[in-house]
């Protein structure tokens, strides 16, 4: 398969799990987070997360096929200055939901170089609810560096 059509199979499917959890819209925001649904998915980060409709998503390759991770709303991810790069091995614990059909993983933490950013706290309520940002766990290390 030549690189061209490769990066078009990637980009129609990246677009077709977008327009999934577009489809979803603020459903996201309706679904109960339970910790005991959680799993943890680990893969390399495709692209740089999007934005779409306010929220910010990234697509992680993994042994069992491509995977939609939400981070949450747009202006809370900036704030915390997570950023993911291309070809990044990352570690996501979250919790697998089905909406509207698509298959999309709420993130709760992800492990990228030895940094873990909490989106959620143990109990899996949202960080940003609690009017905080992303923070690393101080167990793992004392600061928080941008991932490049």
């Amino acid at each position: 398969m030549n690189k061209h059509l490769l990066f078009t199979v990637i980009v129609a499917v990246i677009v077709l799990l977008v327009l999934g959890v577009r489809a979803a819209g603020n459903d996201i925001e309706q679904v109960a987070y339970d910790v005991s649904a959680e799993q943890v998915f680990v893969g390399t980060v495709h692209e740089k997360p999007i934005a779409f409709e306010g929220r910010m998503y990234f697509t992680l390759f993994t042994a069992k096929g491509l995977i939609a991770v939400e981070l949450g709303p747009k202006e809370f991810v900036m704030r915390s200055g997570l950023t993911l790069e291309a070809r990044q091995v990352v570690t996501v614990i979250g919790m697998p939901v089905v909406i509207n059909n698509r298959d999309v993983v709420l993130a709760r933490e992800i492990t990228v170089t030895g940094s873990v950013f909490k989106l959620r706290d143990q109990n899996g309520r949202r960080l940003r609810t609690m009017d905080r940002t992303i923070e690393m766990d101080p167990e793992i290390g004392s600061a928080v560096a941008p991932v490049c």
